[in-house]
């Protein structure tokens, strides 16, 4: 399966703080921060998507928005239109909401802006002004056009956070009003959200994310439309934990990554377990970094039931792995688990992929 070694790439990446894109953009350029990007527009929209082509080939390859609130600027008088289609390779694409530490898949497939966008799906679109009217924001990798998982779903929330903060403080007091907001949100810190935004806003006044500020332990999720996962790693001892679902399966699947023999795993959110049970070694094909490469890993299943999918998406502070009883590695999830929660329900529902 092909999607297999993008997900043990992301548990890579992790271990390695390696960037995985296949576009490229000119030398030096930094995408955008979040905050960054929300400065940047002047017309942020809570929008459904209503129509487009089926393929990005040919000569109108434009999905249509439909507004449902403004987040930013003034109710637009023209047509809302942001580059893309509906499929991709000859499949409707799903919603896939994202966390806020990544963009949509399709934004590191080649033209580095997304470009592939499920039909009645929620997202956020951000535009500029310009001679032409209002043009989407194309940034590379930046998450200009992203899938929400609700009207108020966590990236609308941090929409209006950051919209608040540029337009009540003036440029002189902004860094200050922005370390204020970031300490209230970290000491609050009592759902997803307010420790999801907490952490994009510090990401923002480090400049990104810069390396010498890497934790050692972290969270990363891997998204693609038939597979999703979320990845913890240990930096240190480049151990490190996959969580997979996939397409039309009602299993939670874990790899655990430079682990020794078949340990029984445990999955800690909060003060809740998901037991996994004793492992088994399996290959996986590696990332395209490695050649494709067998890579052994520790491997086992749990049904995905409604507890497995509740405990995975529960609102927690800390998430960690366990094998054979010995913790592994622990960090906030911030919202990769809920994502990859929602993901995982939806991907059960569908049909497996054709072989």
């Amino acid at each position: 399966m092909k999607s297999w070694g993008l997900v043990i790439f992301g548990l890579l990446a992790v271990l390695s703080s390696v960037a995985a894109n296949a576009c490229s953009a000119v030398e030096g350029y930094r995408t955008p921060t979040n905050f960054e990007l929300v400065e940047e527009a002047d017309l942020i929209v809570l929008a459904r998507i209503v129509d487009g082509p089926d393929t990005i080939e040919g000569p109108d390859q434009k999905v249509t928005l439909s507004p449902i609130r403004v987040l930013k600027g003034k109710q637009p008088s023209e047509p809302l239109r942001v580059f893309g289609a509906l499929a991709w390779n000859g499949h409707p694409i799903p919603s896939m909401p994202t966390t806020l530490g990544q963009s949509h898949f399709s934004a590191g497939l080649g033209a580095c802006i997304r470009m592939f966008y499920p039909r009645d799906g929620l997202i956020v679109a951000m535009f500029k002004r310009s001679s032409e009217g209002l043009v989407q924001i194309t940034d590379p990798w930046a998450r200009a056009v992203e899938d929400v998982e609700a009207e108020g779903g966590v990236w609308v929330e941090a929409v209006e956070t950051y919209v608040e903060l540029q337009q009540n403080n003036a440029p002189g007091t902004l860094r200050q009003a922005i370390e204020a907001k970031r300490d209230e949100l970290s000491d609050k810190a009592d759902s997803v959200a307010t420790r999801a935004i907490a952490e994009d806003l510090r990401q923002h006044l480090l400049g990104g994310h810069a390396k010498d500020e890497a934790p050692r332990y972290r969270w990363m999720a891997v998204d693609m439309p038939q597979e999703s996962a979320a990845v913890l790693g240990d930096r240190e001892t480049r151990r490190g934990l996959a969580l997979i679902c996939k397409a039309g399966s009602n299993t939670l699947t874990a790899d655990l990554l430079t682990i020794e023999g078949e340990p029984a795993l445990d999955l800690s959110i909060g003060d809740q377990v998901i037991a996994f049970g004793k492992s088994r070694r399996v290959e996986r094909r590696a990332a395209p970094l490695d050649g494709g490469e067998a890579v052994s890993v520790a491997s086992t299943e749990k049904p995905l039931d409604a507890d497995t999918l509740s405990t995975l998406g529960r609102d927690a502070a800390q998430a960690a792995f366990s094998a054979d009883g010995a913790e592994m590695a622990s960090a906030p999830p911030f919202d990769i688990l809920q994502k990859l929660a929602l993901r995982c329900d939806a991907l059960s529902k569908q049909s497996a992929p054709a072989h």
